[in-house]
């Protein structure tokens, strides 16, 4: 990459989470905002949490408010599952989520703002990254 300013799709594909942190770790920004975009673009509801981790440990905003979009419009889905368990333990990821109640006491996940059921775009380093309701919970809109 360093070389070509080129990922191959394939290495992206099988990579895309290492490369986001040896991105971060070796402050290459451009190979980080194409590893963000890809893995916007291939997040799901299974990924969804595990990637809102990298996205917080990588400083990928882009990556982090996309997935924090699928975590709230599914969180009642992902309260069934192992997922669920991993979101627990990220505090960063759950305080994000989370929304304080007349108290001042965090107990509610916060719907996503900018539709009554779910994202309807996101935006991310490379562009904004659209996105619609299916049956397993938001996926990106065709180009």
């Amino acid at each position: 990459y360093l070389y070509t300013d080129d990922v191959p799709a394939e290495a992206l594909g099988q990579h895309a989470e290492a490369l986001l942190a040896v991105a971060d770790q070796y402050a290459v920004p451009r190979l980080g905002a194409v590893c963000e975009r890809y893995m916007a673009e291939h997040l799901t509801v299974g990924n969804a949490v595990a990637w809102a981790a990298l996205a917080y440990l990588h400083k990928a905003e882009g990556l982090k408010e996309s997935c924090l979009c699928i975590i709230r419009a599914n969180w009642r889905t992902l309260k069934a599952t192992e997922a669920w368990q991993q979101l627990l333990q990220q505090p960063k990821v759950m305080s994000d989520l989370l929304v304080p109640d007349a108290g001042g006491h965090s107990e509610a996940i916060a719907e996503p703002a900018n539709t009554t059921k779910g994202c309807t775009s996101v935006e991310t380093h490379t562009g904004t990254i659209e996105w619609t309701i299916s049956d397993v919970g938001l996926l990106p809109k065709d180009p």
